[in-house]
């Protein structure tokens, strides 16, 4: 990740990342944009990156996005966008303008402290959703609602590292749960490595995963 900020007034931006699969087969993806700031607590950002409700799931360049939730993943990501971003000490607002699917797709957001919520309209593919996302201290949820599925991933966070999750989903074109799993995770920390351990139930499938991740 690099900003370069050659004034107080203006920003440019980018990331990029790397995934190699095997030997000759490597993956990647990148974004770039640049950012003005206009007035006091006012931004305008313009580019290839995520739009504002793609702001609700994690940055693809950390670890988070290694281990980013179905449930995350029904949110839009990325497209060649403009949005104008206020943000302030209490709450957060903005508005959005994104080229998707060969049209446009309108967005907007409103945050409160610890509590966000983002909403976008596809206009080639009438197509829209919702997401909704509470993250404190203790917990960690985020609600999303399309026209054909209803996901929610809750995070609890409990003392010593260890967090209790549950990461739900319905198709309602089919009314069919099609994913349901619930599980347990220790995350731990050290000089030279952080990362999480854990187990859960897939109820879909029936199935027991198992979860190792270091990161440094």
């Amino acid at each position: 990740m690099m900003t370069w900020k050659p004034t107080k007034w203006f920003a440019f931006k980018t990331w990029g990342i790397a995934q190699v699969e095997s030997v000759g087969n490597v993956s990647g993806m990148a974004q770039a944009w640049i950012v003005f700031y206009p007035l006091k607590d006012f931004s305008i950002e313009a580019g290839y990156r995520s739009t504002l409700p793609t702001e609700q799931r994690p940055l693809p360049p950390t670890a988070n996005s290694q281990f980013e939730t179905w449930s995350e993943c029904q949110i839009v990501g990325a497209a060649p966008n403009i949005k104008l971003k206020y943000s302030g000490q209490i709450y957060d607002a903005g508005l959005g303008l994104a080229y998707r699917n060969g049209g446009l797709e309108y967005s907007a957001m409103v945050g409160i402290k610890f509590l966000k919520i983002s909403g976008w309209y596809n206009q080639p593919t009438k197509q829209g959703g919702l997401a909704l996302t509470l993250d404190t201290k203790d917990v960690y949820n985020t609600l999303v609602l399309k026209q054909d599925v209803l996901a929610n991933i809750i995070i609890i966070h409990l003392p010593h590292g260890w967090e209790l999750y549950s990461d739900n989903g319905v198709d309602m074109k089919i009314n069919k749960l099609v994913r349901c799993e619930t599980g347990i995770l220790k995350t731990f920390e050290s000089k030279l490595i952080r990362g999480l351990c854990g187990v859960g139930y897939n109820h879909v499938d029936k199935s027991i995963n198992v979860y190792f991740f270091p990161h440094f």
